[in-house]
Parts: C-alpha cells; structure tokens; sequence
C-alpha cells in the first residue's frame, strides 16, 4: 500500500546546527526524534551553493545545469511528476522566488502555491540595487517584525488546510520549503528584542561580508548564531504541532538545501562557494515501519527522490551512495563557475573565470582535514589529475543531457503547435454550434 508523503526543505539549515547530527546541537528536538526512528544520512551533499542549484538536483534527480542562463527545471522529469503518475495528489507550499512557477517547480504538482517574498538581497544585481533592498529589509523586520518570507507556521498552516480538504482515496504527496534559517534570521519575537544594537549590528556584519567589503566585522560570530538558532527552534516546534496532525501511515522526509557559513574561509550566508559548511546538509527519512538506519556513506541530493520514493511504496531503501557527489554553482554577477566532486576521503573544488582568464583548483583530504584548509592539489598532483579527468567526465554529461533536452522539447513544442493548427481550422457550422453551446451556459 502507498503511503502519503510529505518533503519538508528548509533553506539554510547546516548540518551541524540539527542534534542528530551534532551531539552539541540543542535546537532540534522534534527532527531528532524522528531522526531516532528512520533513516539518517550522515554525510548528504547538496548539488549546488545556493538554491537554484541545490534544489534542481533534489526535484529532478539530476545535477545542475551548466550554464548561467539555466536557472529552473522547466522541461526536466520532477519528483512531483513521478508521484502523480502513480496516483498520488500533490501539493506545494513555500514563499522562495527561485522556487517560483516561473522556474517550472510547478510541474507536477496538483495546488502549487508559491507565496513570494517582497524583498530578497541576493541574486543577479549588483550594490546599487542591494543597498537599498537590505535597508528595506532591516526596517520590515525591526520595525514590523515581518521578514521578506512567510514564516514557517502560518506556511505550514496552508498545508494542513490543504491535507484536511484533500480526496481521501488517494495518497498524497506534499512539499513545504521552509525559509526561516535564511538570513535575516528573523524568528518571531518581541520589540525589545528586534530593537537591541546587537541585531542591528549582525545583520551590518552579515551584509558587509557577504559582499566582501573590506571593512572590519561589526558583531561575533556568536550573535549571528544565536539568531540563526532562535530561527531553528522555532522551526522545530512549528514542524512538531504540524506533523502531530498528519495521518500516522506518512512518510516525512527533511533535508535542507544546502547550509550557511559564519565566517568559515571569510564568509558569510552562502555566497556561491562549495565548501562543506555549504554543501553538507542534513537529511532524514522517517516512518513508522521503517527500520532506524545511519548511513555513512556519502549521498548525493540526487539520489533523495529514489529513496523517498522507494520509502513510500513500503521498502527499506538499501543502496545508498550510488551517484558521485558533484556539485556546481554559478555566480549570476560574475559568472564565475564553481564545482566540487568528493570521491572518499578527497573533495576537488575548481573555480573558472569567464573565458578561460583565470582558474583554482583546491584538494583537501576531507579526513585528516574536515574544515578544508590545507590545500594539496600541488602535492598530491596524481589525485588532483584524476579527479579533475572525472569532473570534466561528469560536466561532459550534464551537457549532453541539456542538448538532448532542448532537442525533446523543440520537437514536443513544434508536436503542440502542429496540433493547435490541426485543430483550429473549424467550419462556419462548426462555429456555430460552439456559439449555441456557450450560450445556453451562460456565456454571450
């Protein structure tokens, strides 16, 4: 028998900052008590830096696209599709632009609700436009305690409405992206607190950082934590009171897109680089009859859906780490191009500049060195070699599969077209009739 499905995506949540994954981390009670009872991978990789290229991996089982332009999914086979095939209802909740209809996450999805956010201070525009959009921020959410997202509790709130009213015939699947981890940081909380320096002062920190200004840092690490996991208990007990009302034969998988820096290699948020405090993220599968499973081995955000799926028709997923783990990112402004591929212990990161102008190529021994600060490309020029050999293998395919796409839908595009005009050409009795119809509905 099916199982309902419900996918919760939080924006920005680290791997460290969950207790399953932690045993210092304090702030996720609820996903840790899950995570005791179902699958738990311990080392999941995000395909991207940022959302667009994180997420496309995660809903089509597929790596990013390789190019600036190729920003959605549009055309590419969804999670979504796959379980409407079989049968399912599917419904989507979330209130992050690059997740919009626009970019094709639509597709598949029976209610696709994107609520977008008013303000967002990333993307492809240069300070001229950042600057104010920031400061139009910092005033919503000091002053009207209203961050550019909706929160997680009312988002979840349209989900459970949408749960209550579903056909009860039918399984469901449902999927939820989650924005409060996402800077500004921003949980509910009193006027006091929204107006102490210490707010204003982080978010300066984060702006100035994330933009790499050369000026010194205005608050510590530590206050930009603090908010961050105020953020993740928050998000925690939302999703506790809104999992209690879900029928018990549910699958609920959370993952994160990818994670945030605070002030690893320089930065801060999730600039576009692919270092681990970015790419690892945390990811559970959890149902009743699942048996409780750490998996060490690394797995690649591609490879959720399968699992999720797998989970839903009533298996215990057994294969675990059957794609490399490669990720990519391309900066919208400078169109510098990042990849990473993590083959064992070692992880590759190349850096292109435009037109072949400039290139960095790192290697870190991600055992002997879990922060990824000794580079040893240089050193260990034989794994350097090999891996990059591999990485262009992969890139390789990404193209073929993009031209292999365009070249499916240029022929589904000119298919529609031909059978618009196959069925446009009507007779004058035909017309008529269609005349009469219409008007005896109601319509002139």
């Amino acid at each position: 028998m099916k199982s309902n499905v419900v996918l919760i995506t939080i924006d920005s949540l680290r791997s460290d900052s969950v207790g399953f994954l932690n045993d210092s981390a304090s702030c996720s009670p609820f996903l840790d008590s899950l995570a005791s009872r179902g699958i738990v991978f311990r080392n999941a990789f995000s395909t991207g830096g940022g959302t667009p290229f994180a997420m496309s991996g995660l809903m089509t089982s597929a790596y990013p696209m390789s190019r600036p332009e190729d920003r959605g999914i549009l055309g590419w086979p969804t999670l979504a599709s796959m379980f409407k095939s079989t049968g399912y209802q599917t419904g989507a909740f979330h209130s992050n632009p690059w997740l919009s209809r626009a970019a094709g996450y639509d597709v598949g999805f029976d209610e696709f609700h994107d609520i977008p956010g008013p303000i967002m201070t990333e993307g492809p525009v240069g300070l001229r436009k950042k600057i104010p959009w920031a400061l139009s921020e910092f005033i919503q959410v000091t002053f009207n305690d209203s961050p550019p997202y909706l929160r997680a509790q009312p988002l979840l709130e349209l989900a459970r409405k949408w749960v209550e009213r579903r056909d009860r015939e039918l399984p469901f699947f449902l999927w939820v992206h989650l924005m409060d981890a996402h800077f500004p940081y921003a949980a509910p909380s009193k006027p006091l607190m929204r107006m102490f320096p210490g707010r204003w002062l982080s978010y300066a920190t984060f702006f100035i950082k994330n933009n790499n200004f050369p000026l010194p840092s205005l608050a510590s690490k530590s206050q930009l934590m603090g908010m961050y996991q105020e953020c993740i208990r928050y998000i925690d007990q939302s999703l506790k009171e809104f999992c209690s009302s879900l029928p018990p034969d549910t699958v609920i998988a959370v993952l994160a897109d990818h994670g945030d820096a605070f002030g690893e290699h320089g930065y801060f948020g999730h600039p576009g680089n692919l270092y681990n405090e970015i790419l690892k993220i945390p990811a559970l599968v959890y149902h009743p009859n699942l048996k409780h499973t750490i998996v060490k081995q690394a797995v690649s955000a591609t490879e959720m859906g399968r699992i999720i799926f797998d989970v839903s028709n009533g298996e215990q997923p057994r294969d675990f780490g059957t794609r490399p783990v490669f990720a990519m990112q391309i900066d919208f402004d400078t169109r510098v191009r990042h990849t990473a591929l993590i083959s064992g212990d070692w992880k590759l990161m190349v850096d292109e500049w435009p037109n072949g102008n400039r290139r960095r190529t790192q290697l870190f021994n991600l055992a002997d060195d879990p922060l990824e600060s000794l580079n040893l490309a240089e050193q260990e020029a034989g794994i350097t070699n090999s891996l990059t050999l591999e990485l262009e293998r992969i890139l390789s395919c990404i193209e073929k599969d993009r031209f292999r796409l365009i070249v499916s839908r240029t022929q589904e595009f000119e298919t529609s077209e031909a059978e618009k005009r196959s069925h446009s050409a009507m007779t004058k009795d035909e017309e008529e009739d269609v005349k009469v119809r219409l008007k005896r509905l109601g319509y002139d």
